[in-house]
């Protein structure tokens, strides 16, 4: 297993613990929980799914919408070479 897996989670942690943030006290036992998730008791898929998301590419100008019944990413700044990584990468994760 990828043991860097848990760094993925590092920009979310440090906006958690951000003064003000109600999640705050989550992430203090977040890592504890995530390293027994990915690490102590993983899934069957779960090298397979770590390898796919490995394959994204790094796109600028990122854009989320999580308001509706799916979550929608997309950026006016990726290249058709970037959108068949991605689209490759996606089917990885089926």
């Amino acid at each position: 297993m990828n043991t860097d897996l848990l760094s993925w989670f590092d920009d979310l942690l440090t906006e958690m613990r951000e003064p003000g943030n109600k999640l705050g006290r989550w992430a203090e036992v977040l890592p504890d929980q995530l390293n027994q998730i990915l690490k102590e008791k993983p899934h069957g898929d779960q090298q397979r799914w770590t390898d796919a998301v490995a394959m994204l590419p790094e796109i600028e100008n990122l854009k989320a919408d999580i308001q509706t019944g799916r979550i929608e990413i997309s950026s006016d700044d990726i290249s058709a070479e970037q959108e068949e990584q991605v689209l490759a990468a996606a089917k990885g994760l089926i």
